[in-house]
């Protein structure tokens, strides 16, 4: 029951060694990497990650926000602002420019609009790609008509050209607020009626068109629009060569499209969506193809069936920051062409095809495997074209 008053035992009166971690009251867990705080806390000290080359956002900061990054080649600092494993934010806090974010030009809800069952249709589908199950009526486009090249960039969702018959094409360019569902309205005209198929890839600001159909022939046109500003496409540049029907991916920087023309091409090409131009050589798909579908989540871009040359179950990926040819993904869980797709970050989903089926899959982008079912159009039909956002 005996007190020792406070401040009269002095630390000569205490042998050396004779308090231990185990006689402390903190709480967490002392080791090596570890501090006591004043608070009486074992804590990580917040230190600075040091690499040569910058964070992605699947660079996962143990410390959460607030962890910094040094690239040891640039210089250049960032800042983790948003900790959400696989699609963190990094800030960049020092003399450079450009953070490190998760793209933009996609979200978790899948549209899928146009296409044809024997007529052609203006149905707009939507499904929540995180969760597997039927799709559900959006709305409709302003024409009915398909393979119109898609674009997104983020909240507005846009529909550009297409096909009416084997001899109609339509100039039309339709958009939706992703998040609203309804019909689509009047965005502008492009710049010629043609077929763009699944020639469509966009970031955050651009929509970007690869060649197609015009009047029957093969054009190497790229076409180019401001998503958030409605008005006419525009002149970006050429392709390699004239084409129709292949299918495109991008990411912030990028837009490669790959497969095409009349009887199959394995080639990819890219261009610099900031700057207008002609498209450069990337490199080549697994085999050729075209009226295939390809989708993306802003590192890794994955094309789709296809003819190849019949209607195939193909999937090939490439990194899009990193020219090369494509490596083969897996299988998807029906041979078909004329099909649309789309992703968010997490998954790819890829909707209806040739013979005229109303089939959803996905597969999980990070992970090169096989197509799991997802779930049902609301109509079977080929030539739907699929773009996300929330």
């Amino acid at each position: 029951a005996a007190k020792i008053a406070d401040g009269t035992v002095v630390a000569a009166e205490i042998a050396d060694d004779a308090v231990g971690i185990a006689e402390l009251s903190a709480t967490g867990t002392a080791s090596s990497s570890t501090f006591l705080r004043g608070d009486n806390a074992w804590a990580t000290p917040s230190e600075i990650t040091k690499s040569s080359s910058d964070p992605t956002i699947s660079t996962n900061p143990s410390g959460g926000v607030g962890t910094v990054f040094l690239n040891t080649t640039s210089g250049e600092m960032f800042c983790c602002t948003t900790a959400t494993a696989g699609a963190n934010v990094w800030t960049n806090i020092g003399e450079g420019s450009g953070d490190i974010q998760p793209f933009g030009a996609i979200g978790d809800r899948a549209l899928f609009g146009g296409g044809r069952n024997g007529g052609l249709r203006n149905i707009i589908d939507y499904v929540a790609i995180p969760t597997t199950g039927n799709a559900t009526d959006f709305g409709d486009l302003t024409a009915t008509r398909y393979d119109s090249g898609t674009a997104s960039n983020g909240s507005r969702g846009v529909w550009y050209a297409g096909s009416g018959t084997a001899s109609n094409r339509y100039n039309t360019i339709d958009y939706v607020t992703i998040a609203s569902t309804g019909n689509a309205a009047d965005f502008g005209d492009a710049t010629a009626a043609k077929n763009v198929g699944e020639g469509g890839a966009s970031n955050e600001t651009r929509g970007i068109f690869f060649a197609g159909d015009v009047g029957g022939s093969n054009v190497n046109n790229i076409d180019y629009i401001t998503i958030a500003t409605t008005g006419n496409g525009t002149d970006f540049g050429d392709c390699l060569s004239a084409t129709r029907n292949g299918a495109a991916v991008a990411n912030e920087t990028r837009a490669c499209y790959g497969g095409g023309a009349d009887s199959g091409r394995n080639e990819i090409q890219y261009v610099t969506i900031a700057t207008t131009g002609n498209a450069t050589d990337f490199g080549d798909l697994t085999t050729t193809t075209y009226n295939c579908a390809a989708c993306s989540n802003g590192t890794r871009g994955i094309w789709s069936g296809g003819y190849r040359p019949s209607d195939s179950n193909i999937l090939d990926y490439v990194t899009i920051a990193t020219t090369g040819n494509a490596t083969d993904f897996g299988d998807s869980t029906a041979n078909r062409s004329e099909h649309g797709a789309t992703a968010n970050l997490t998954r790819g989903v890829f909707a209806g095809g040739s013979g005229v089926i109303n089939t959803i899959d996905y597969v999980i982008i990070a992970s090169p495997g096989n197509a799991t079912d997802f779930g049902d159009l609301t109509v079977a039909r080929r030539g739907p074209n699929g773009l996300s956002g929330d």
